[in-house]
């Protein structure tokens, strides 16, 4: 392993990278679909770091699942339940998240997928059946809702269940009204399903309100950037990443998945990094190296009805080939909750087009479109002190952090973003890097951007501490050769450990990844 600096300057902290030494085929599926383990040393599959796993899903639709529930159905089990145990404890709090996550998925973000990856469900639910694994496309659907959770999340449950598990106040004696937020008296509606004996649970507005908060800590962050042209050194036509900073320490880092899609109904391949059960892409690529990212945003706009974003990512990757293809494929789709999701794409890098990636800032029925250099992101100054810029936009780069630069997305925030906040912070550290670098930027300074930038607990950002908060769970950078057939790599870290030993992924080993040989069918290898 290769010990990279974390910070060109003041470096206190290290990460590594790791080339595997190899793949081991530990299960198969038809003729086509197949799940390898990686030959790793720093993620060598003992108790606190399993190994880095590789899926290949071939064919149709439905073998796809049913390879992806046969093979992996355990796994997705487990990584539904530890992660919210992870957060809840009370049975009924269980209960009742599994009812909500139910009704979301079933009566909105599942009605919004193509009939095509419904059929790759229905194959999941047979697989893992086949397997001895039940319900296996439905811990499917709730990893994905939980994914998708809007940043007001914690008032949208808190008003569900007073509605629907609380019985209301007591009407005081003479009094006209039943009180604010009552409910019906009893577990009926969405929460009918979960069983809840409310009166022997003896569930009051405090445990509700306090479970709302438990939830609404599975809130992202995140951050993600992209550079090409001048910026980049000769070898390589964009450079990018993007971290997952996300409810860390909750034991999903044991079943770190690398998911490719082989796909015979559309055009590209698609990779993503990520965890089993979170079926769609975190961060990832295409076989055309368009690269797809997202960070966290929050505003009083958000909506369950709509294209789930880890669905929608891949449904993009599986279409389009450059950033014009990238954006028309999008606008046919419907957003959710605010987000920023970035389209990087190598092919116009290579082709020397004016712009090569794109961050979208999107609400529910709106989205705004930033290339470099942007005006908008220029002009934006801090709500408190006008003489002071929140942005700081170059040409040949795009990033961004936790906070908005379209009027609309400002309008509408949840929060109002500070100049010193978390957020405007490691934008600024961006910004800095690549305005201030002399030398172009190589493979291992964007690495290091990346770890830079990912969430290390409080505001250390420099710096790798022993210590066990730290939000980064997944780590990913993006190295697109000027080669669009050899060189090609991502450079992929994980959270390690659990409990007192976890520590966030960008302090621990980036695995590289040979896109050129990942895209490969498994027929040819």
């Amino acid at each position: 392993a290769v010990t990279v600096a974390v910070a060109a300057a003041a470096a206190r902290a290290a990460f590594t990278v790791e080339v595997p030494r190899g793949a081991k085929r530990v299960a198969s599926c038809g003729a086509a679909s197949a799940l390898y383990e990686l030959d790793t040393a720093s993620y060598a599959g003992d108790a606190e770091n399993s190994r880095v796993q590789v899926v290949h899903l071939a064919g149709n639709r439905t073998a796809m699942g049913y390879c992806y529930g046969f093979m992996l159905g355990a796994q997705v089990q487990h990584t539904y339940t530890v992660f919210v145990s992870s957060v809840l404890k009370k049975w009924w709090e269980l209960a009742v998240l599994g009812a909500f996550l139910d009704y979301q998925w079933q009566q909105h973000l599942s009605l919004a997928l193509p009939t095509a990856m419904r059929a790759e469900l229905e194959g999941m639910a047979r697989g893992g059946a086949a397997a001895g694994v039940d319900d296996v496309a439905r811990y499917v659907g709730r990893a994905t809702v939980v994914s998708n959770f809007p940043g007001n999340v914690e008032e949208e449950i808190e008003l569900l269940l007073l509605k629907e598990l609380v019985p209301p106040p007591p009407v005081a004696s003479g009094g006209g009204g039943s009180g604010s937020g009552g409910g019906d008296g009893g577990a009926g509606g969405i929460f009918a399903a979960a069983a809840v004996d409310v009166i022997e649970a003896n569930i009051t507005r405090h445990d509700v309100r306090s479970f709302a908060e438990r939830v609404a800590t599975l809130r992202k962050l995140c951050s993600q950037w992209a550079a090409w042209g001048e910026r980049v050194d000769s070898r390589n036509a964009l450079l990018g990443g993007r971290n997952l900073d996300w409810a860390p320490n909750t034991g999903i880092n044991k079943h770190k998945l690398i998911t490719v899609w082989h796909s015979d109904d559309v055009a590209h391949s698609v990779a993503s990094f990520g965890f089993t059960g979170l079926y769609g892409m975190l961060a990832g690529v295409n076989s055309a190296h368009l690269a797809l990212t997202e960070s966290g945003f929050d505003t009083v706009v958000d909506t369950f009805k709509g294209f789930p974003w880890i669905w929608r990512l891949r449904y993009v990757a599986e279409r389009a080939a450059t950033l014009d293809d990238a954006m028309r494929v999008w606008n046919s789709t419907h957003n959710t909750l605010a987000m920023f999701h970035g389209l990087f794409s190598a092919a116009d890098a290579r082709n020397k087009l004016p712009h090569a990636a794109a961050i979208v800032e999107v609400m529910a029925n709106y989205t705004a479109y930033f290339t470099d250099n942007d005006a908008r992101e220029a002009a934006l100054r801090a709500p408190h002190n006008h003489s002071l810029h929140m942005g700081a936009p170059l040409p040949f780069a795009v990033w961004r952090t936790n906070h908005a630069y379209d009027p609309q997305l400002l309008r509408e925030a949840l929060h109002v973003n500070t100049y010193d906040s978390d957020s405007s912070i490691r934008y600024r550290i961006v910004a800095k890097y690549l305005r201030d670098r002399v030398a172009p930027l190589d493979t291992t300074s964007a690495v290091n951007i990346t770890s830079i930038i990912a969430d290390k607990g409080g505001e250390h950002f420099f710096e790798c501490r022993e210590n066990n908060d730290g939000l980064n769970i997944l780590s990913v950078t993006f190295a697109f050769a000027t080669d669009a057939h050899s060189g090609n790599r991502a450079y992929v870290a994980w959270g390690r450990g659990a409990g007192d030993t976890w520590r966030p992924a960008c302090c621990g080993t980036y695995v590289q990844i040979d896109l050129d040989e990942l895209f490969t069918p498994l027929q040819v290898r």
